[in-house]
């Protein structure tokens, strides 16, 4: 036995399922998820007038405020301004529904060689783009879901490049990256 053994721990009668506890290795797999948003035309114009609309009357607020006594009577009271502001938070409020309503949680979970090896099995090897969503079909959920390669190729259509690479990114991450995260305990070796 060496001195980096546990030495309550005998590599001869050493039972790695009842180590696991009965669980599914899966559950131990690392995940990242991605949020994805589908494009929705016009909406963030939308959104970007009324913020600009929200603080120009925030501002002439502000001045109707400090000026209440010097104001001209063709200049609008701070309850108009009030009002408009209401109603502009009213609409982004409505937006933001309409945004979080378009979301999606996609979650990566990281896969090991022979599943790898599985997903891209008699994808040709100099087709990036195809092997790449064979192992993401292979690795995300979507509310627990699978998601097939021709369901992958509608939603990068649809999300475009940027969320794209974050799926990507996400896949490499749970995949390749360091499966604690980087989180130590402060009497670890590695801390």
């Amino acid at each position: 036995m060496t001195s980096e053994q546990d030495p309550g721990l005998d590599p001869n009668t050493f039972d790695i399922a009842d180590w696991l506890g009965g669980h599914n290795p899966d559950a131990y797999r690392p995940r990242k998820t991605v949020t994805v948003y589908l494009p929705q035309p016009g909406l963030k114009d939308e959104i970007d007038r009324l913020q600009e609309e929200h603080a120009n009357r925030e501002a002439a607020l502000k001045r109707a405020e400090s000026q209440k006594l010097q104001r001209s009577v063709a200049e609008p009271s701070t309850s108009a301004h009030q009002v408009a502001l209401d109603k502009i938070e009213a609409r982004m409020a409505e937006l933001i529904e309409q945004v979080d309503a378009a979301k999606r949680e996609i979650t990566i979970v990281g896969l090991i060689g022979p599943e790898i090896d599985e997903a891209t099995e008699g994808v040709d090897r100099k087709d990036k783009m195809a092997r790449t969503y064979a192992q993401l079909a292979a690795a995300a959920r979507i509310d627990g879901k699978r998601v097939t390669v021709d369901g992958l190729k509608t939603l990068h259509r649809a999300i475009g490049e940027g969320q794209w690479t974050q799926l990507v990114s996400a896949f490499m991450e749970a995949t390749y990256g360091d499966p604690t995260g980087g989180v130590t305990a402060p009497f670890s070796p590695r801390s």
